[in-house]
Parts: structure tokens; sequence; C-alpha cells
């Protein structure tokens, strides 16, 4: 069983959601259902099917949700770009000089390196070049 609340744009909804395996199958099937009901009265009903795979067909649902999701990549994305974000390379922290000229100041990393997008001609406002 789920139950959640979305709030998008100033609407509310309730969802409602269920999961039900069908044993004695050769592939672990599951039947799934949702029923969302928004604050102005707008309903919506799904029915689904699921397969689930992997080496033990015999698990139960909680055992597969618990053992058998998949790992969350942000983390190993993130390091896989070298632990850069949009604002830049890691370890610079950019400033702004007594003067009001931009310029960066090194935590970690090689010296001289410069934000690629302060070198731009019109860097994002606010951004801190």
């Amino acid at each position: 069983m789920s139950l959640g609340v979305s709030w998008l744009d100033s609407y509310g909804a309730l969802q409602v959601g269920s999961e039900y395996l069908i044993e004695g199958l050769s592939v672990p099937l599951a039947v799934t259902t949702e029923l969302r009901v928004g604050q102005d009265g707008a309903s919506r009903a799904m029915i689904g099917l699921r397969g689930h795979f992997g080496p033990d067909p015999n698990k139960t649902l909680m055992r597969r949700h618990r053992e058998d999701d998949p790992a969350d990549r942000g983390s190993a994305l993130y390091a896989a770009i070298g632990g850069q974000t949009l604002g830049g390379a890691s370890g610079i922290a950019r400033t702004t000089g007594s003067d009001g000229s931009g310029g960066s100041s090194e935590d970690e990393g090689d010296s001289g390196s410069v934000d690629p997008i302060c070198l731009s001609d019109n860097p994002p406002p606010g951004y801190g070049c």
C-alpha cells in the first residue's frame, strides 16, 4: 500500500496505491493500482501489471522493494564528472575584489584555474564572477 499527497501549481491531490504479487506463475507478476483525487473532486484511476525479474522468483514484494531497488546514481554521476557543478570546477570560490573586479581564489585545485563561465562575455546575472 502507498499513500501520498501532491501539491503542484497550487493544486492538491491525494494518491492511494497498491501492489499485489500473483503467486504460482513462472515469472513473478504483480497487479498495481493507483487512485488520485484532486482538490476539485477530479479523479484518476489506473491499473497495471509489473513484472519482477531476478535470481530468486520466490521473493516477497517486501523483500523485492527492500533488496532489489536500484541504487541512487546521483552521487556516482557527480563523481564521474569530476565533482563539477554548473558553477565550474570544484574547489574554486568566485570572489569580487575590493575594486569591484571579478576574480577567483583557490581553495583546492590547480593554481591559475579560471571559471569558464566567468570568461564568457555575458555570465549569468548574480553568478558572482
